[in-house]
């Protein structure tokens, strides 16, 4: 679980120990005026679930996983790049980009503990679609 708790993209996502284990993470978003709303599951059965809420080229965001763990952080929008920077409640720490052509980003996170998420959220009117791979 503490892997799907450092999700976020937001994902969004989140990951654990580099090459120790790899692991899907896939969800979906829907934004409804300047609030997103978050569901991400992971191939180890863990779910994550938040918000995330927009103010200008600001977006702040909490999650919460199944087993207890949060996650919060906030990211920043420049062009077609986002900066992200997340702690969780288990001490990690995940940053990163995302960068966004048309209706496809490309997301590249690192966390404290060595690990890297890669991924794509490709984004249809007010919903969204993320797969992130751990590694």
């Amino acid at each position: 679980m503490k892997t799907l708790t450092k999700l976020a993209l937001a994902a969004v996502i989140l990951c654990s120990a580099f090459a120790v284990k790899a692991q899907l993470i896939y969800g979906t978003s829907r934004t409804y005026g300047n609030t997103t709303y978050h569901n991400y599951y992971g191939s180890d059965g863990g779910m994550l679930t938040g918000t995330s809420r927009t103010y200008g080229n600001s977006t702040y965001h909490n999650y919460y996983n199944s087993d207890g763990g949060s996650l919060s952080g906030t990211s920043r929008s420049y062009g077609n790049t986002t900066y992200q920077n997340y702690s969780d409640s288990y001490g990690g720490s995940l940053s990163g980009t995302s960068r966004s052509y048309g209706n496809t980003t490309y997301h590249n996170y690192y966390d404290s503990d060595g690990g890297m998420l890669t991924g794509t959220t490709r984004h249809y009117g007010n919903t969204s679609y993320t797969t992130l791979n751990e590694w």
